[in-house]
């Protein structure tokens, strides 16, 4: 089967072409640059396809999914927080008007099913949530563009469905950690966790106590790769999977791994609007994939940025 992934350069599109290919899938990436050199090691696949574009460019979108006789779509490009804050135009361009060209183009082409990623985001803070956790039939509250936005994509995809029979399919993706994320409030876990693993000091902009629910770059890419070939599935949108963690938590544990581990809070580190627990029970049953544990999943992190380094892998404890 042929996948287009878009945004498949990026830190989390390029794990899943990547598991695309294991799967014997057809995958063209699609991103800003046709280099991708997070892709490099692939460069000799015969089933990978890379190419340069734009979502914002329908007609290159069109062209391409008619191209390769594309059969499913993994939406991920996006412009993220606080890009999408201080640039509302560039935002809504590339994270509402370039979603639906994918969605459009999908139709068109003959596509039979389009899985994208939105973001926990539209739930806005646990506030309005009290003890609770969220789950797909919570009300949503976005303060940010961002989550507007998700929001917005949400309700589009479930148009597409209703008015044109487009098969869609989106996970709520909750705060992503993984070495290589580096910008925005909510890479402060992933910035810490890859600085203390080479060895390096490691402050933190956000405060110790700021919960949220997280999952690991390379979780997101596999419940994006299964909820993309599921069968039967029952909902058009699925709070994602995550484990609630404060970043004291991830300090301790990176700690465990990394014996004076010199991470310290800066004494301006702030605190943020944010839903603290996500229930991702009906999309751990849809796509079959539980979570590996949190102490496992920093490890993993760890040993990557290490790798990077040139440096020996720690072990398992």
């Amino acid at each position: 089967m042929t996948v287009l992934v878009t945004g498949g350069g990026g830190l989390i599109g390029s794990r899943i072409v990547k598991r695309l290919l294991a799967r014997g899938e057809t995958a063209v990436s699609l991103d800003a640059s046709a280099d991708q050199p997070r892709l490099d090691g692939e460069r000799d696949n015969p089933k990978l396809r890379r190419a340069a574009g734009d979502i914002r460019d329908y007609d290159r979108l069109l062209a391409l999914m008619r191209e390769h006789a594309v059969e499913r779509v993994i939406h991920m490009a996006a412009v993220l927080v606080p890009l999408t804050e201080r640039e509302p135009a560039i935002g809504f361009a590339v994270n509402i008007t370039g979603a639906t060209n994918v969605f459009e183009a999908a139709r068109h082409s003959g596509v039979k099913r389009v899985c994208y990623a939105t973001s926990m985001s539209t739930y806005g803070d646990q506030a309005k949530y009290g003890d609770a956790h969220v789950t797909e039939e919570s009300e949503r509250y976005p303060y940010s563009l961002y989550g507007y936005a998700k929001l917005i994509n949400e309700e589009t995809a479930k148009a597409y469905t209703r008015n044109f029979g487009l098969d869609t399919r989106g996970i709520r993706i909750a705060m992503v950690f993984g070495h290589g994320r580096v910008t925005g409030r909510s890479s402060a876990m992933s910035r810490v966790i890859s600085a203390a693993a080479v060895g390096e000091p490691a402050v933190s902009d956000v405060a110790a106590g700021q919960l949220a629910p997280v999952v690991y770059v390379d979780d997101v890419a596999e419940c994006m790769v299964r909820i993309c070939f599921a069968e039967n599935l029952e909902l058009p949108v699925y709070a994602g999977l995550s484990t609630p963690a404060t970043l004291q938590e991830a300090a301790d544990i990176v700690r465990f791994y990394v014996p004076g581990a010199d991470i310290r809070f800066a004494d301006d580190a702030v605190s943020y609007q944010t839903v603290k627990k996500m229930d991702g029970t009906r999309l751990e049953r849809a796509i079959g994939y539980r979570l590996p544990a949190l102490e496992r999943r920093i490890l993993d992190h760890i040993n990557e940025a290490r790798a990077e380094r040139q440096m020996p892998p720690l072990a398992q404890i």
